[in-house]
């Protein structure tokens, strides 16, 4: 899979848990539970089916793929959407040459 392919599964990925977790103000009570087991079921897909390399932790997440590596201290939601920028920027960068 080329890095456009993965930049589209990736936010597709992302969408769909995020979907899947809901909105916090509609049930912010157990929105938390809902978002971590969402962001749980991604990690294992993300490194099952695409080989990427994820350290979600209490004190932010990390993700590897596709040769480049991004982080957050907002967990993995934010370091998957700093993922999809710094592939975009990359994409960008190839496309100038």
């Amino acid at each position: 899979m080329n890095l456009e392919d993965t930049v589209i599964t990736v936010a597709g990925m992302l969408a769909d848990a995020e979907k899947a977790a809901g909105n916090y103000a509609d049930d912010p009570q157990h929105w938390h539970a809902r978002h971590r087991h969402e962001m749980d079921k991604l990690r294992v897909l993300l490194r099952s089916k695409h080989g990427a390399h994820v350290n979600d932790r209490w004190d932010g997440a990390t993700v590897r793929l596709a040769g480049i590596r991004s982080s957050s201290a907002s967990g993995l939601a934010g370091a998957l959407r700093n993922w999809l920028r710094a592939a975009e920027k990359r994409l960008e960068k190839e496309a100038g040459r």
